[in-house]
């Protein structure tokens, strides 16, 4: 008999939020690493009015149970549409349907197509079908995705890794995403097999080009591990929760702990940021006496300052140096022993949060000139007291760090040479990693020098340095500068070729500004050759050889820069603006087939 209850209380339950469409949509950001960008949302449904029922599965469950399934799924399908176009939210919009619903859009009488075929128009649609769910007829998922397409929408595998058979589904059908279940993320920089099934999801998904999503990225390390094995979409608490109202500025977590190769392979401090300095310094309550505190500084010689911290936040700082000047006097005891700390300290110290970065403290601490180089500041976590840093520390790194960046950077563009450059390449070997190395070299660059002279050349080749920093995906790929007018970059975008022709055509729009006007009616300059003979040269233009190394063939950088070497020959011999591909993977005529 209870059950009973039960099963008619939850049956009303689910009539209730059919009738009265007590859905609320949630939206979880979907970003793309390469550009920072946001990609799209995806919708969640919420019912927070029933506190049974608040869990997605829940719901769904009870609603299959009672057979109202289709019902619910409209409802959700249609407040997702409504709640993304009042929002104004950018990019696409990924739902999450179940197999029936989904097959119903075949039928243009159904009230699923009719919804959607409304609104394809002015949103990017995507239709998220779970692998939790068997799959049996594939040709009427194939006809379903064509349909899809033809209405400029599009479909996703959720859940890839979870269920009944997705790999075949992939290959079936060749949906738009797959989206790789939470089990293969979770903890993934700890455990080699989830990598190794990531980096061979990400290959697939290359050849059948396909967009890879990794779902429930929480922690940094995960972060940064999908990144490294080259999956460029993601989503995840770490970015953010889904909200009714999602913020649609880029989350800091990405900011923060994107590391491009150069900072690593100048062996940059992990965080390159306060928390590096951080030292855990027991902090004082504010009543306590000015004589307990001159007590701990005598006894505890390497303390310089003490902070002074009530209910864990921090109210203010205590230096070494105050104290002795407190109790210096005959009568200091006297007068200020039982005194207490909170009126002699510092109200107002540096306070920084432990993610803030190192530059940024040195540009608080030397902003004011009274500043004392034996003070220490306070780090905080969420505005609670975390621990002290101290300026001196923070100068010696920073110093350190300007030293190891000129050693390897390039003098003339700041850009990195051949140390950063040949340690990244080999780092990616080792991590079997999938990249594309081009070679970019400047045609005619020594006429050019010797007619307009080597100030002139010097801006060029800053313009180039410029021109290819700006083409590249920050924190993804790697510009280096490995001498004159020879400059190469570490792709791992997957659009490189796209980037290389953009290189091509913004050099040609900016190099006009080098030449005289007489030289650009000709198309060129006059010009003595290397035996002192009058040539015309053309205009300056770029030969770019790219090369795509198999970590298996390649077993070092040199054997890369060889490749690259060659690449770039062949290149120039093409002439004029040319991006040459190798075929070569390997030394010694090693071909992909």
């Amino acid at each position: 008999m209870l059950v009973e209850t039960a099963q008619y209380q939850e049956l009303n339950l689910i009539e209730n939020i059919i009738s009265s469409k007590l859905i609320t949509p949630f939206y979880q950001a979907i970003y793309d690493f390469t550009g920072n960008r946001i990609l799209g949302f995806e919708a969640l449904a919420r019912c927070p009015e029933i506190d049974e029922l608040q869990n997605p599965a829940e719901l769904f469950s009870a609603a299959e149970a009672a057979g109202y399934l289709d019902e619910l799924e409209f409802i959700c399908v249609a407040k997702a549409i409504e709640g993304f176009k009042q929002q104004g939210l950018c990019g696409k919009l990924f739902i999450n349907m179940g197999p029936h619903s989904l097959f119903q859009i075949l039928d243009a009488n159904s009230v699923f197509f009719q919804l959607l075929k409304e609104h394809c128009q002015d949103i990017e649609l995507v239709l998220e079908l779970s692998e939790k769910y068997p799959i049996d007829d594939f040709h009427k998922l194939k006809s379903l995705t064509d349909v899809l397409h033809s209405y400029g929408m599009e479909l996703a595998i959720d859940d890839l890794g979870a269920g009944y058979s997705g790999l075949r589904a992939w290959a079936e059908i060749q949906p738009d995403y797959v989206k790789v279940d939470i089990h293969f993320i979770k903890d993934v920089h700890q455990n080699s097999v989830k990598r190794e099934f990531l980096r061979s999801i990400h290959e697939i998904s290359r050849g059948l080009n396909c967009g890879v999503i990794v779902e429930g990225i929480e922690l940094p390390q995960e972060l940064e591990t999908v990144r490294a094995i080259g999956i460029n979409i993601g989503q995840g608490y770490l970015l953010q929760r889904p909200s009714s109202s999602p913020d649609l500025s880029p989350p800091e977590a990405l900011s923060f702990h994107q590391r491009t190769l150069f900072l690593r392979a100048l062996n940059t401090r992990p965080a390159e940021s306060v928390e590096t300095l951080l030292e855990i310094v027991e902090p004082l309550s504010p009543d306590v006496q000015a004589e307990v505190v001159n007590d701990i500084f005598q006894k505890n010689v390497k303390i310089s300052s003490l902070p002074v911290v009530q209910e864990g936040v921090p109210i203010g700082i205590i230096s070494r140096s105050k104290m002795l000047e407190l109790f210096s006097g005959r009568f200091s005891h006297q007068l200020f022993g039982r005194q207490v700390v909170s009126e002699f300290m510092d109200p107002e110290p540096i306070r920084v949060d432990y993610q803030t970065r190192l530059e940024e403290v040195s540009e608080l601490v030397t902003a004011d000139n009274d500043t004392d180089l034996n003070t220490d500041f306070i780090i905080v976590k969420d505005n609670k007291y975390l621990g002290v840093g101290n300026v001196k520390g923070l100068l010696r790194l920073i110093t350190d760090s300007q030293i190891r960046f000129a050693r390897y950077s390039n003098p003339l563009t700041l850009l990195p040479g051949n140390v950063p450059i040949h340690e990244s390449i080999d780092e990616l070997l080792t991590m079997n990693d999938n990249f594309h190395l081009a070679y970019v070299d400047l045609n005619y660059f020594k006429p050019f020098n010797d007619t307009f002279g080597y100030s002139q050349g010097d801006d060029l080749l800053k313009v180039v340095g410029d021109i290819l920093s700006h083409a590249v995906a920050p924190g993804i790929d790697m510009v280096g500068h490995v001498g004159g007018d020879d400059f190469v970059i570490l792709f791992r975008s997957d659009d490189w070729m796209a980037r290389c022709e953009n290189i091509l055509s913004e050099f040609d729009r900016q190099k006009r500004r080098f030449y005289t006007q007489n030289a650009l009616d000709e198309s060129g300059i006059w010009c003595e050759d290397r035996q002192g003979n009058p040539q015309f040269f053309p205009l300056l233009t770029i030969a770019i050889g790219v090369v795509n190394p198999c970590p298996k063939r390649c077993h070092s950088h040199c054997e890369v820069s060889q490749l690259a070497a060659d690449a770039k020959h062949e290149a120039k011999i093409k002439g004029g603006n040319y991006i040459f591909v190798s075929r070569r993977r390997g030394p010694n005529h090693d071909f992909l087939h």
